[in-house]
C-alpha cells in the first residue's frame, strides 16, 4: 500500500495503489471520493491465525488463513505457504512476526513466483521440488530439468518475487555451450624426388620368356613362379 497525501486548495487527496492492478481511491475532505481503475482487484488480505490444532483444520483455511500444513488445508486452488520465520505471504498483510514459522494458505500468482514449499526433504509430497520452489538442498531434490541454485542472498534467475535469505531454489539449468570442435589436421605427403625410385613401386624388369637373368627383387615383374624372385619373395600371379 503506498499512500500520497497532498493539499488541493481545502481538499486532501488520498492515492491507494491497490496490488495486483492499479487503482487510485480519492477522498475529499467533504466525505466524498472517488475511484479509478482499469479493471478488476484484489485488496490484500489480512494475516490470521484461524487454526492452532494438529492435524487437519476442521474446515479448509480461506487465503491469508493459517496454520496448514499442505495444499489440502486451504480451500480451492491455494497453496500452504511454508515458512521458516517471519518472510511474507504473497498476497497478504498484516504482522509477519506476530505468529512466526506459521505456514499461511495463499495464491501463488505465477508458476515462475518463488514459493517456499517444504525443507530438507518435507512434507514429502512435495519433492522433488518444482520451478522456483525451495527450499533445497541438492539437484535431487528438484524436478528433471531443473537444479538446485545453491545461493546466500543473490537473485534468483528465472523467478520472480523476493527470496528468502540463504535459501536455495530449483531453477533450470544454465545452458553449456560445447567445446569447439577440434579443425582435423592435414597431412602432408611429400612429393617424389625426382630420378629416385620408390623401392615399393611396380616395375616390369623382365619381360621375357622362360627365367630371368637375376631373381627378381620385390614389386618387380614378370615372374612365373616363386623360384624367379629373390629370397623369401613370392611371385604373385
Amino acid at each position: 500500500m503506498v499512500a500520497i497525501t497532498s493539499s488541493l486548495g481545502r481538499y486532501a487527496v488520498l492515492l491507494s495503489i491497490l496490488v495486483y492492478g492499479s487503482s487510485f481511491t480519492t477522498a475529499f475532505a467533504d466525505g466524498s471520493s472517488a475511484s479509478v481503475g482499469d479493471g478488476a482487484h484484489r485488496m490484500l488480505q489480512e494475516l490470521q491465525v484461524s487454526f492452532s490444532g494438529r492435524g487437519a483444520p476442521p474446515t479448509p483455511l480461506p487465503e491469508c488463513h493459517g496454520d496448514c500444513d499442505n495444499d489440502n488445508h486451504c480451500e480451492g486452488d491455494l497453496l500452504c505457504y511454508q515458512r521458516t520465520g517471519t518472510k511474507a505471504v504473497p498476497g497478504c498483510s498484516g504482522d509477519t512476526a506476530a505468529a512466526p514459522k506459521t505456514d499461511y494458505c495463499a495464491r501463488r500468482p505465477t508458476e515462475n513466483t518463488l514459493w517456499m514449499r517444504g525443507n530438507n526433504g518435507r512434507p514429502k509430497a512435495y519433492f522433488p521440488l518444482g520451478l522456483c520452489e525451495g527450499d533445497c538442498d541438492s539437484d535431487a531434490e528438484c524436478q528433471p530439468g531443473l537444479v538446485c541454485q545453491q545461493r546466500k542472498d543473490e537473485p534468483v534467475p528465472g523467478c520472480i518475487g523476493e527470496p528468502e535469505f540463504r535459501k536455495d531454489y530449483c531453477v533450470y539449468a544454465e545452458p553449456t555451450t560445447p567445446d569447439p570442435t577440434p579443425q582435423p589436421t592435414a597431412t602432408v605427403t611429400a612429393a617424389p624426388t625426382p630420378g629416385v625410385t620408390s623401392p615399393f613401386t611396380l616395375q616390369v624388369s623382365y619381360s621375357g620368356s622362360g627365367v630371368p637373368p637375376n631373381p627378381l627383387p620385390q614389386c618387380h615383374g614378370d615372374c612365373d613362379d616363386d623360384t624367379q624372385c629373390e629370397g623369401d619373395l613370392q611371385c604373385f600371379q
